[in-house]
């Protein structure tokens, strides 16, 4: 994987991250009460989402220790 595509991995990844937190903001906004499920299922997605961003700062770190060809 080259470094351009590997850049646009990444800003993809951010962008998605970025649309989905927009999202529950909006609905966080709008609803007036939430249940223990749905909080639950929000909290599940907002897990899932750092997780997102913890596997692209760790892959940026290790290819910014290391040169391409390691990889």
């Amino acid at each position: 994987m080259t470094s351009e595509e590997r850049k646009k991995l990444y800003d993809d990844f951010h962008s998605g991250v970025r649309m989905m937190m927009d999202k529950i903001t909006d609905i966080a906004r709008k609803k007036e009460s939430w249940t223990l499920c749905e909080m639950g299922q929000m909290a599940d997605i907002m897990k899932d989402l750092a997780m997102t961003e913890k596997g692209i700062a760790k892959a940026h770190h290790m290819y910014a220790e290391k040169s391409d060809e390691t990889y």
